[in-house]
Formats: C-alpha cells, sequence, structure tokens
C-alpha cells in the first residue's frame, strides 16, 4: 500500500496552465493505492488536449508520484456517468469556478436525465 496526497498532484498539474479543474477519484480518492490498484485522475482542462499533451502531463504525474498506472480522464469529452462519478471524489486543484461550477451543474442534470431515462426503459 502506499499513499498519495491531492498536494501532490495540485503541484504537478498546476505549473502546466491547462487544467481548469481536476478530481482524484475512484478507488484512490482516499489516498491510499494498493498494490494493483492505479490512480484515478479526471482534469477538465481549459482547451481540449491532443494525445501529445495528454501523454505528457501522465509521464510528468508517473514521474513525480513515482506510480505507473495512471489513468487520466478528459472531463472535457468524458461520458456523463464517468463525470459524475469523478466529480464525487476529491478535488485536487481548481483554477476556474464559473468553469467548474457550469460543468457540476450541467453533469448532475445529464446525470438526472439519464437516470430518469433508464427507469423507464426498465419499467418502473
Amino acid at each position: 500500500m502506499k499513499t498519495i496526497s491531492t498536494d501532490d498532484i495540485a503541484r504537478i498539474l498546476n505549473p502546466l496552465q491547462v487544467v481548469s479543474f481536476a478530481f482524484l477519484f475512484g478507488s484512490s480518492a482516499s489516498g491510499i493505492i494498493g498494490d494493483n490498484s492505479d490512480i484515478d485522475i479526471a482534469v477538465y482542462f481549459k482547451t481540449m488536449p491532443d494525445l501529445d499533451v495528454r501523454c505528457g502531463i501522465i509521464g510528468k504525474l508517473q514521474d513525480q508520484l513515482g506510480f505507473e498506472k495512471i489513468d487520466l480522464t478528459v472531463l472535457n469529452s468524458a461520458p456523463v456517468f464517468l463525470s459524475f462519478e469523478a466529480l464525487k471524489g476529491k478535488m485536487i486543484l481548481c483554477n476556474d469556478t464559473d468553469v467548474y461550477e457550469t460543468f457540476f451543474s450541467y453533469t448532475c442534470r445529464m446525470y438526472e436525465d439519464e437516470m430518469m431515462r433508464i427507469e423507464k426503459a426498465s419499467g418502473y
């Protein structure tokens, strides 16, 4: 078992100046990482990053955190259920409150809509 802090991740992401906000989520949100676990980090970028930028960020996180298994979710294009799951995690940083609040509100509304659709489809 290893531990990780949101402050450590924020120190890596913040200088990149491309992140609006980020969350640590999934089993790693507790800060304790099991031997076979990965670190789930969800990031909302100021502009949609290309593959090179995403790979570069994953590489920096791997090098500086000392963990090989980093799962970087790009919230700008993530499905609503994954986005909602990420928002239930632990905030790492928020550089743009307006963007975060808009995304949070939109994601919650879309999640509720999808859940109602699923309930209707299943006959409840």
